[in-house]
């Protein structure tokens, strides 16, 4: 089960922002694979998916987190205080 840092009962939807998912493994956590790589001047946006033909995630992270992924999977994780309630 998602674990957010409130109750989300009354939430219609629930987003992050790209640059607040976090690498590895933690609260929230799921493999994905990255389907594109986009090199920003400071950052770099991955391009995920957790299943097969499933939904794309955008993931921000910086230069040093993205030279350490080789492979295509990588397990990420979504900080519950980070978790936005929206449609309240």
């Amino acid at each position: 089960a998602l674990q957010t840092a409130r109750p989300f009962d009354k939430a219609c939807y629930l987003g992050i922002r790209a640059q607040d998912i976090r690498a590895g493994a933690g609260e929230n956590s799921f493999a994905c694979t990255v389907t594109e790589r986009i090199d920003n001047p400071f950052s770099v946006t991955m391009l995920v998916q957790a299943a097969p033909g499933g939904r794309t995630i955008a993931w921000e992270t910086d230069r040093e987190t993205a030279a350490k992924i080789t492979a295509g999977s990588i397990m990420l994780s979504l900080p519950p205080e980070k978790i936005l309630l929206l449609g309240e």
